[in-house]
């Protein structure tokens, strides 16, 4: 090939090479030629780098890589484009031949490398992110070698917060025995599955450093050699064992509500601000007649007797400004006939805000009507008690009056309301016993009361207000309530009539006869109960007494000793009767 040919095919291979190539003067420290690809790699024209210095265009802190240094013929470095960016490129350069070395040049061959070193820089960058994310995140980031035990080749820094192990520890470890036997099937089945899936979860227990369990929700992805096995598993966990608390203590009270809504043995539901149902029980089903089907979505208002509407939709409106309400009220049956119910209204709040209404009514229709049997059995009793013409009056364990019926404060001289919680049984007497023999403690009505028995006597005194007294023929019956003594009931009437006809009938018989004999009987038995009474006095009037209490002794005393002084007369005028009929 002749020389004029090689030198052409040249030209056009320089013309056209891919890559940029020149001719650089040292001597004169410019560009003698550039390749169009020159041009286009740093956006000038051959002219315009004619005129330009190596040094102009390339980066400031790659200066020192220019052509200067001979030893330097392969190299990186950067070179400034027009328009301002950072042209990289791989530079290789080759000395020409010169007749002097002071015109040295050069042959500069170039390769732009920005688009590879834009990917390094890009990989580089997308490492740091992937270091930082790991480093930073809150999940437990992990790969893993895709054998039977799923070694472990990297663990994120978090796992020194969720197990306690250094990063570093737990490299190499087998992550399966560390799973909690009772998860351990779920979590192979999970492995094994996902190979062909992406996108599940499971959730398990992995032991920590010191023998405690977390709860994990963990992803995994496998990576894939060419062909085709796995190479690695990589795992992202959360530590859920918060959140499984809290599900658990949401669960536990789901079902606490679940078995206070669906157990209770009252109708239990829910409603809007509108009072339309939202949830109910099917005790409400029970109550109302209409199914639970029926009842969702209605408003209550037609259920509710027209008479107590007014009054229901008050209690409504209170319950809605957050007031629980509690009320009775008529409620129409899907059959027709009414219902009384308990109805108490409970605002559901949530952050500080009513949403709802809670319901729970109770039928209280039964009950209503044994508390009308109750109040006409009550009226009833009052009627018979207002009516007897027996004294009835109960006291409690204390002696204190509990009730008693108008003849019976009738007889005793007082008004119902002056006995009705006062002691009064200091001043019901009996006349049996001796003085001596006879105390406070052995009144018969309270051995009524602290014995449980019933007393029954014929002939007694009792004393009025005023002071007189009066037989009596009474009978004492405890009270007991559920088993414990509550205290008496004494039921009493008046006999004084009828032992005065007795007597006299008994004396007009005897006539004259029997007159001495009985005065002097008469004296005698009078004076035994009154000598009670005195003995009696005498120690009422040693104990700690008001004044007022022992002026009553005292005219007791004296009025005791003044009947006694006519007692014995009586009783000396009936011996001189007794004397003169014998004579």
């Amino acid at each position: 090939m002749k020389p004029f040919e090689d030198k052409w095919l040249f030209e056009i291979a320089y013309e056209n090479a891919p890559f940029a190539m020149g001719v650089y003067s040292l001597t004169e420290d410019r560009w003698l030629r550039v390749n169009p690809s020159f041009c286009r790699m740093l956006g000038y024209t051959e002219n315009e780098l004619a005129n330009l210095s190596d040094r102009r265009i390339t980066y400031p802190e790659d200066i020192a890589l220019s052509g200067a240094d001979p030893s330097l013929s392969r190299f990186e470095k950067r070179y400034m484009h027009k328009n301002g960016g950072i042209v990289w490129a791989a530079v290789g350069l080759s000395p020409l031949p010169s007749d002097s070395a002071e015109q040295a040049a050069f042959l500069v061959q170039a390769v732009d490398l920005t688009a590879n070193k834009v990917r390094e820089e890009q990989l580089l960058d997308i490492e740091r992110q992937y270091r930082l994310i790991t480093e930073a995140s809150l999940d437990w980031i992990s790969r893993h070698a895709p054998d039977e035990m799923a070694t472990m080749t990297y663990s994120s820094p978090v796992c020194k917060t969720f197990f306690g192990y250094e990063p570093e520890e737990m490299i190499g470890q087998a992550a399966i025995p560390l799973v909690h036997p009772d998860d351990l099937d779920r979590v192979v089945l999970f492995l094994e599955r996902n190979r062909h899936t992406e996108g599940d979860k499971v959730t398990f227990r992995f032991r920590c450093k010191n023998g405690d369990y977390v709860w994990l929700e963990s992803t995994t992805r496998y990576t894939y050699d060419k062909d085709g096995n796995v190479s690695e598993i990589v795992s992202i966990s959360r530590n859920i064992t918060e959140r499984k608390k809290a599900d658990q203590q949401l669960q536990e009270s789901e079902q606490r509500y679940k078995s206070l809504f669906d157990h209770n043995p009252a109708a239990v539901y829910s409603m809007n601000l509108d009072g339309d149902y939202k949830t109910a029980n099917k005790n409400l089903q029970k109550i109302t007649g209409y199914t639970l089907e029926e009842l969702i979505g209605m408003y209550w208002g037609p259920i509710v007797a027209p008479i107590d509407l007014p009054k229901t939709l008050h209690h409504f409106e209170l319950a809605k400004q957050g007031f629980p309400q509690s009320y009775d009220l008529t409620i129409i049956h899907k059959d027709g006939h009414p219902v009384e119910i308990n109805s108490t209204n409970i605002p559901i709040i949530v952050d500080n805000e009513v949403v709802g209404v809670y319901g729970i009514t109770i039928d209280i229709t039964e009950r209503q009507r044994y508390l009308e049997q109750i109040e006409k059995l009550s009226s009833e009793y009052t009627l018979i008690f207002n009516s007897v013409t027996e004294g009835i009056f109960g006291v409690d364990s204390s002696g204190n009056a509990m009730f008693i019926n108008p003849a019976g404060a009738k007889m005793l001289g007082f008004v119902p309301e002056e006995l009705i919680g006062k002691p009064y049984l200091g001043l019901l007497q009996n006349t049996f016993g001796s003085p001596a023999q006879q105390s406070e403690d052995e009144q018969v009505i309270y051995r009524a009361i602290r014995e449980g028995r019933s007393y029954h006597n014929k002939e007694a005194v009792f004393w009025r207000k005023d002071g007189s007294s009066f037989l009596a023929d009474y009978h004492v019956s405890p009270l007991i309530d559920n088993g414990e003594l509550r205290g008496a009931v004494v039921v009493f009437k008046d006999i004084t009539g009828e032992k005065e006809i007795i007597r006299a009938k008994e004396s007009a018989e005897k006539a004259d006869q029997a007159k001495s004999e009985f005065l002097a009987i008469m004296s005698h038995e009078i004076r035994t109960p009154m000598n009670g009474i005195i003995g009696m006095a005498d120690l009422l009037a040693e104990t700690e007494l008001s004044e007022e209490q022992r002026s009553y002794a005292d005219i007791i005393l004296q009025s005791s000793y003044a009947l006694l002084r006519i007692l014995n007369e009586i009783l000396d005028f009936s011996k001189i009767e007794a004397g003169k009929n014998g004579h």
